[in-house]
């Protein structure tokens, strides 16, 4: 009955088994443990003795028979908090490896890296992975409101904001809309543009080392990691913005 959520914390069918048989005696024999649990008698005292070391068996002598006796349920939590002392293990294990594996590419010949992906769902991955790497960074962008919505939801949008927020992006952007205006904030700088003058029925965005290109039309978007071309497109970007500023171009 409770083997399954055993499994989950942890232990396996055997283990799971042997332990409930061994509640559901008191205590027994290894031979009493097998025939209750289903499991055979080689495999249950195997089994037994791996229940001893995680603490919810231990054994007793009763006149040189050894029997077995289960420890309180209670004691299933030590095995969740090892397994959660073993992931932060790793998670500094991990963050070492990360560390060293960037220094082996850094050291290679840096080749501009190209990822494509299509429909809707691709495009709203390339979306969330840009934020990612965005955290409390700025990211440059021109794009199409209207096209945006035609593609996505209102809720799918809210989602891609709402992730934006979370990540402390900071948003310098230009934009088509025949709608309203997007209003900017002390981080979120938008300016409109004439789409008769300046039509962008895809978006272009830059961030870090990267550039993300999409058309909202055919549903394919692309993204190039390269420093060089990142760096140069973030320069016509801020040169756009200042003359923005300077002469309004959606008069």
């Amino acid at each position: 009955m409770f083997t399954k959520q055993l499994e989950e914390i942890g232990l396996n069918e055997k283990e799971a088994r042997v332990y409930i048989a061994t509640l559901e005696l008191g205590q027994g024999s290894a031979a009493e443990i097998a025939k209750k649990s289903g499991v055979n008698r080689a495999t249950t005292y195997f089994t037994l003795e791996n229940l001893m070391k995680i603490g919810l068996v231990s054994a007793s002598n009763e006149e040189k028979k050894q029997l077995f006796v289960p420890e309180d349920p209670s004691q299933l939590e030590n095995i969740l908090e090892r397994q959660k002392q073993a992931i932060e293990q790793k998670k500094v294990g991990l963050k070492d490896l990360i560390e060293n594996l960037n220094s082996i590419n850094s050291a290679s010949v840096k080749k501009p890296i190209v990822k494509y992906y299509l429909g809707k769902e691709g495009i709203m991955r390339m979306a969330k992975s840009s934020f990612d790497f965005t955290k409390g960074e700025t990211m440059w962008l021109a794009f199409s409101k209207d096209n945006l919505h035609k593609l996505l939801t209102i809720e799918e949008n809210a989602k891609l904001i709402d992730k934006r927020n979370k990540d402390k992006t900071k948003l310098n952007a230009f934009y088509n809309s025949n709608q309203n205006t997007i209003a900017s904030t002390k981080d979120n700088v938008r300016i409109k543009l004439s789409e008769k003058d300046y039509p962008m029925p895809g978006d272009i965005a830059v961030y870090k080392d990267s550039i993300r290109l999409t058309s909202y039309i055919d549903q394919i978007g692309i993204i190039i990691e390269n420093k060089d071309i990142a760096e140069t497109l973030k320069s016509v970007f801020k040169l756009a913005f200042e003359y923005a500023k300077k002469e309004p171009l959606n008069k």
